[in-house]
């Protein structure tokens, strides 16, 4: 049982941020409503700028809300994956691509003891389902897309947004374009894209953050809902893989989504007010058979409006606006994968900071950062060009059991099947099975520790004149789970080692990197008493230490007795390098393990 994880460090103190190394005009306080959907990665930027005096409250709402309050001056930028629909004579605005992500359906499906996670269902019968054609989880459309897999008799609750939200644009948009012979009539006729979706029937209308509890209550067993894939991964909820062009079923992974959104089209008029807006009906039909068909971007809302036109938008507003966006696209790309959403390709972010330059042409007084996306650490780029996706160049192709007429590839245990037979059980005891699971995109972004702080800079422990210093990278390992169903709980032990880091002819050893573990509560409920590893201190800080150099280095442990379930685990990476260290991407890989008793 192995899973690698891909541990990427960028010096960033030592390289210097990629935009502006500090505006000339003071920043000041900046608000906006954003999608529900957008709000983990937003967020995460927010929290990220915060460290470098920028302060930037984020308000989650649908998306038609935050364009209606940026539109009246109630905020000054919103986040959406819609095109707005005021005038743009109104508060003149500019669209700056922020990232993609999948419209996912989360779901709740327990058979017995048994949670199915691995659904698959098809456009058709996704259509069917959220309109209330078909209401039961044993219906045969449902057992064709699973390959022959019958599910018990148990009635469907579509679970649909309250709100008007991006997440209901994007989904009835899809459904009008691959499906409007079904979508039309009961959207009142219309083959259209709408942001309020029908309740009708079983139907349940729930605010997107109610979502996770509904699904998360045993009386809600066969609901089905729609939602940003990122907050069904933080919520661990299973979400089903999606029918694509060529036959295969795809989850909303980082890697899926850039490769579906290769075939998005854009309004490449740059005086088109809705100019970078996307068109998805590509993205539906993309044949390449990784393609997860529900994918879309998340689109930045910026005013352009000129000083005499645009009074109630200050420098000092459209300056932090400048250097947040910078950040978010540019430095904040690198970690969206582990979040849930997809990194942007280099020619959307170029196109980005050209975006970016309308609130200088706006206000001179603007500094707009140069964007250098070579310098960013966003999994994305390649070295062979802008137009060139390094995710869509390494994406891994689907399994041969995601095929439609194949599989399903399942994740057990599964009951026996429904079928009314005596049988008698001359079989064992049920074993179990233990397995490390690990978030699709998984990856862990070092950044540097303030290099002018004690902490930052301290001096190497190899060292006994202390006269060396070191440099020091901190990031956190996150979306690592055990799930252990084995009744008899033997225990296991979870370890990792990491390989060297290196950047080009320069190498940091592995025994530099060390980790201070923890087990995390929400979404674990493993019995007994799993501990997480002993803190490791880097070499550079302990001169005794191997660091993660040596294989065996204990994350987390589940002793005798201990373990059945599942137990989510995270560790605080700190990396101290030589402060003689070239600048530069360094990389590595950190190979985890889990030993079953």
């Amino acid at each position: 049982m192995r899973r690698m994880l891909v541990v990427v460090l960028l010096a960033g103190a030592l390289m210097g941020w990629p935009g502006t190394a500090g505006a000339a005009v003071a920043h000041v306080r900046v608000t906006g409503g954003v999608s529900y959907g957008a709000t983990l990665a937003v967020g995460q930027f927010a929290a990220d700028v915060q460290r470098q005096g920028m302060q930037v409250d984020v308000y989650p709402s649908g998306g038609l809300s935050a364009g209606w309050a940026f539109s009246g001056y109630e905020t000054d930028f919103a986040v959406t994956r819609r095109q707005l629909d005021f005038r743009s004579d109104s508060r003149p605005y500019a669209y700056v691509p922020l990232f993609g992500g999948g419209t996912a359906l989360p779901y709740r499906l327990t058979i017995g003891d048994h949670q199915v996670r691995d659904l698959r269902l098809s456009g058709s019968t996704i259509a069917r389902i959220f309109t209330n054609q078909i209401t039961d989880w044993s219906d045969p459309a449902i057992t064709a897309d699973n390959n022959g897999r019958r599910f018990p008799p148990l009635p469907i609750i579509p679970v649909v947004h309250a709100d008007n939200t991006d997440e209901s644009v994007q989904l009835s948009a899809y459904l009008a374009d691959r499906f409007p012979q079904i979508w039309g009539p009961f959207n009142n006729g219309s083959a259209t894209a709408t942001g309020n979706f029908p309740q009708q029937g079983a139907a349940v209308a729930l605010w997107p953050g109610q979502l996770r509890d509904f699904l998360s209550q045993a009386a809600n067993n066969g609901a089905i809902a729609y939602d940003g894939y990122a907050s069904a991964l933080e919520a661990n909820l299973p979400v089903a893989k999606v029918r694509n062009e060529a036959g295969y079923f795809t989850l909303p992974t980082d890697f899926n989504v850039s490769v579906a959104l290769q075939r998005a089209r854009f309004d490449t008029d740059p005086g088109s007010a809705s100019h970078l807006m996307q068109r998805l009906e590509d993205v539906y039909t993309n044949p390449d058979r990784r393609a997860y068909p529900l994918s879309s971007y998340t689109y930045a809302v910026l005013p352009t409006g000129t000083v005499p036109y645009d009074r109630q938008t200050t420098t000092q507003q459209r300056q932090t606006l400048a250097d947040f966006v910078d950040h978010a696209i540019c430095r904040g790309q690198a970690s969206l994968g582990v979040q849930g959403y997809a990194p942007l390709p280099t020619n959307l972010v170029q196109a980005g900071y050209a975006q970016l330059r309308r609130l200088a042409a706006a206000d001179p007084a603007v500094s707009v950062p140069v964007g250098h996306p070579e310098r960013c650490g966003n999994p994305a780029y390649s070295a062979a060009g802008p137009d060139v996706n390094r995710l869509v160049e390494v994406g891994p192709m689907p399994s041969r059991c995601d095929q439609d007429g194949s599989g399903p590839c399942l994740v057990g245990p599964f009951p026996p099947p429904a079928v009314p037979l005596s049988i008698g059980n001359d079989t064992e005891p049920y074993p179990g099975a233990a397995s490390l699971r690990v978030a699709g995109g998984t990856a862990v972004h070092l950044t540097q520790v303030d290099p002018a702080s004690a902490a930052g800079h301290p001096a190497q422990a190899t060292d006994p004149t202390g006269h060396r210093h070191a440099w020091v990278f901190a990031g956190s390992l996150g979306g690592v789970a055990v799930d252990d169903s084995r009744p008899g709980m033997p225990g296991w032990t979870l370890v990792g080692q990491a390989t060297d880091f290196v950047n080009g002819a320069t190498a940091v050893p592995a025994r530099n990197l060390g980790w201070t573990p923890a087990l995390v509560g929400p979404g674990s409920d493993a019995e007994g008493s799993p501990t997480a590893g002993p803190p490791v201190t880097p070499a550079l800080g302990q001169a005794s230490s191997t660091g993660l150099a040596e294989p065996g280095t204990v994350l987390a442990a589940a002793p005798p007795g201990s373990g059945l379930g599942v137990q989510r685990v995270a560790a605080d990476l700190a990396l101290w390098m030589p402060d003689t260290s070239a600048k530069g991407t360094y990389t590595a890989t950190l190979t985890l393990t889990l030993i079953s008793a």
